[in-house]
């Protein structure tokens, strides 16, 4: 049924719709329009009924105005850099998110609390992922995440020399004279 077709009814997430070209853009404004949409190699018109929701990190201003203008709520999210206090129920999603793919992720990283499912993180970590600037916002904790889950000795994810050193990679690319220099990513979702 593709993608639209699976979504008549209920909501089409579009992610990184600043990255769609101009051309695909017009065709996604005849779709908001009058929810006609053909699947591909199909002659067939079809329609569908959708609520459609979309993020972007580019400026909303690089989107075709007429396709903008059709999202009705727009919500400016700050860099994640810019939300700390986020941090960690946002590291704990991640690694619940993945414990849901991976069960043994959850045996060993997630302690069942009166208050809730936690996370098992040393407190080093904890504090490294609050101070650190993720430059590619939650991406970037996802991956470093992925790769404390992958180094931890044990059943407690730690800070290993190598998110040490990839805490200050990432430091060194928003250093001054770097090419994000002067470049915030925030995200933005129309």
């Amino acid at each position: 049924p593709g993608l639209v077709g699976r979504a008549d009814g209920g909501t089409l997430f579009l992610d990184e719709l600043g990255e769609l070209p101009l051309e695909a853009q017009s065709q996604l404004l005849r779709f908001l329009d009058d929810g006609e949409y053909q699947r591909i190699g199909e002659a067939k018109t079809r329609r569908a009924d959708v609520r459609v929701v979309a993020a972007t990190n580019r400026d909303p201003a690089e989107l075709r105005p007429d396709l903008f203008a059709r999202f009705k709520v727009r919500v400016l999210l700050p860099e994640l850099s810019a939300r700390r206090e986020d941090i960690g129920i946002i590291a704990r999603q991640l690694v619940a998110r993945a414990a849901e793919r991976s069960p043994e992720l959850a045996e060993r990283f997630i302690r069942d609390t009166p208050r809730g499912p936690e996370l098992a993180m040393t407190a080093a970590l904890a504090e490294a992922l609050i101070v650190h600037d993720h430059d590619l916002n939650v991406r970037a904790l996802d991956a470093l995440l992925w790769q404390a889950m992958a180094e931890a000795p044990g059943d407690v994810l730690e800070l290993t020399p190598s998110l040490v050193q990839a805490l200050a990679t990432d430091r060194a690319h928003a250093e001054p004279g770097s090419p994000t220099e002067g470049n915030p990513t925030p995200e933005h979702a129309a």
